[in-house]
């Protein structure tokens, strides 16, 4: 990543709810007239859009709601619900919301879940079109099948022009929206070269049939031509080729691609005068809005706890913890390897490391599970794996007895009853700061640095 999309992203973090407007400048911005922050403080409403256009979501990557131990913490259903809540109604009703897919990161029925929280919350959004992208399809074709033959018919669209399976188009090809009064065709493209797709039969065709797209957007007696709204993966030079190669930027009065790409934050790429690009954020964290066709800008907004939270989408988020814990997935967790020996208990480690031991209970480390507790994420395995001692071990936390739960000692230091019987050394010895990202990720905790935060738990010997 630049220098400069590091500043960006330091900037929207620092400011918390943020909307950034990218002009028509060369390249990326690098001047004041270029970049327009806007600070709304407690007066989120204030900021937002006053005009329709398009609102794009997802890339969420499987992050329903917001995670970390360094604020801030961004992102989530609950809290995008809410920046919806604040528009204004008139530009709510004129507009448009898209998702532009992968929602999820991998397989699993977990996964599964999480697609179908996800569903629900566009659902009650008042999501227009969703678009799956590859890594939607980790969870399995036969997944999706029953999830479109359950739908209502009135439900909003699931939209893709080239995902196939056993020689068939797996997704409806395209919709069509009116933003602002102007009707707008929209379809999506999987990368063919870059995706993760492996089912057997399942397919990103390179030369998809796109007839009924070039007619719904070609001019007729009952209608002007119309411009295209094009999601998609890979990259967006890739995306512009397919696009070119298939005849659909031609006859498109105008095209727009929303990409759910690599950056870390909403940003424009191509600026030609008929072809506008984007890449949206990922993890949620981000709300991106368009007022194209009308204008080539990009404005976003990052959802920070200034938004407060959304209850119905909350209720969402409630229902999916309690089916979590309902099909006991945290029980199902698997295990591949066998702890380094018994473990002993942070209170067995006090007795002779008097002062590290009032350090840890000081710590948020020593009530690291309580948290989990407080927002009903007790039973989710991808929570509470960094919230107790090693519970990806043999012997490690036990679900069904809690024990060894909060990051005790041996979290870190490993299993250590044989160091308490007789002084034997821990058995992973002299740790390095790196051991600290095990939890401590960019997608957990995006504000962590060591420095900062190890004289908070700093300890001798």
């Amino acid at each position: 990543m630049s220098k400069l999309r590091w500043a960006a992203v330091g900037l929207v973090l620092a400011l918390g709810v943020v909307g950034y407007q990218w002009r028509d400048c060369n390249d990326y911005p690098s001047t004041p007239d270029c970049v327009l922050p806007i600070d709304s403080g407690t007066g989120v409403s204030s900021a937002l859009p006053q005009s329709p256009g398009f609102f794009i979501i997802g890339n969420d990557l499987g992050m329903l709601r917001p995670c970390g131990c360094s604020k801030p913490v961004l992102g989530g259903i609950a809290r995008r619900g809410a920046f919806f809540d604040a528009l204004d109604q008139s530009v709510r009703a004129s507009s448009v919301v898209v998702s532009v897919g992968n929602l999820i990161k991998e397989g699993g029925r977990q996964q599964e879940l999480k697609v179908e929280a996800f569903l629900d919350s566009f659902k009650n959004m008042g999501t227009q079109v969703f678009f799956p992208g590859d890594k939607d399809l980790l969870v399995g074709v036969s997944f999706w099948q029953d999830i479109l033959a359950s739908r209502p018919k009135d439900t909003f669209p699931l939209v893709s022009a080239n995902l196939y399976y056993r020689g068939s188009r797996l997704f409806q090809d395209f919709a069509i929206v009116s933003v602002g009064g102007e009707e707008v065709v929209m379809t999506s493209f999987v990368s063919p070269s870059q995706n993760v797709l492996s089912e057997p039969d399942l397919l990103a065709h390179e030369q998809p049939d796109v007839s009924a797209v070039i007619e719904a957007l070609a001019a007729r007696e009952d209608h002007p031509r119309r411009s295209l709204f094009v999601a998609g993966t890979g990259t967006l030079g890739e995306l512009k080729e397919l696009l070119g190669r298939l005849g659909l930027v031609k006859v498109a009065k105008k095209t727009m691609i929303a990409l759910a790409g690599f950056s870390d934050i909403p940003i424009a790429e191509l600026k030609e005068t008929n072809l506008f690009g984007i890449e949206t954020g990922q993890k949620g964290r981000d709300v991106a809005y368009t007022s194209w066709p009308q204008s080539q800008s990009l404005e976003y907004y990052t959802l920070s706890a200034d938004f407060g939270v959304d209850q119905e989408q909350e209720e969402i988020l409630d229902f999916y913890r309690d089916n979590v814990k309902f099909e006991q997935l945290l029980l199902q967790t698997p295990r591949f390897e066998e702890a380094e020996g018994l473990y002993a208990g942070s209170e067995s480690c006090g007795s002779c490391h008097v002062t590290a031991h009032e350090t840890w209970k000081k710590s948020g480390h020593a009530r690291a599970f309580d948290v989990l507790v407080k927002t009903k994420d007790d039973w989710d395995p991808e929570c509470v794996r960094c919230h107790v001692v090693d519970s990806d071990r043999l012997g490690g936390f036990d679900p069904a007895t809690r024990e060894l739960v909060h990051v005790q000692c041996e979290a870190c230091h490993g299993p250590s009853q044989d160091h308490v019987d007789d002084q034997t050394p821990t058995p992973r010895g002299k740790l390095t700061r790196t051991f600290c990202f095990k939890c401590h990720d960019l997608a957990n905790s995006p504000k962590f640095t060591f420095d900062e935060y190890w004289p908070k738990i700093a300890h001798g010997k």
